[in-house]
């Protein structure tokens, strides 16, 4: 059965968050991309965009990024665990 064209535009933006947001740099490249997500009619899709654009604006880089998080910026982190559960 195929997915209705949402659905699978909503799993393919959200695959693509995901992409993003592993790999080793969130360039600038990146964030153009997620702040067109941000626009995004489906509001799941925009939240995580938000989200993960926030990220790479104030830690780029993957290594220590969870540190960093838990350290000092506790409140997104509570916002990514709950966007991707």
């Amino acid at each position: 059965m195929r997915l209705h064209r949402e659905k699978r535009k909503r799993n393919e933006d959200r695959e693509e968050i995901s992409d993003i947001l592993n790999q080793t740099n969130i360039s600038d490249k990146n964030l153009v991309r997620l702040m067109t997500l941000t626009a995004s009619p489906n509001t799941e899709v925009a939240k995580m965009a938000s989200l993960v654009l926030e990220l790479g604006r104030i830690h780029p880089r993957k290594k220590g990024r969870i540190k960093f998080l838990a350290k000092q910026r506790k409140d997104l982190l509570a916002l990514l665990e709950e966007a991707w559960m």
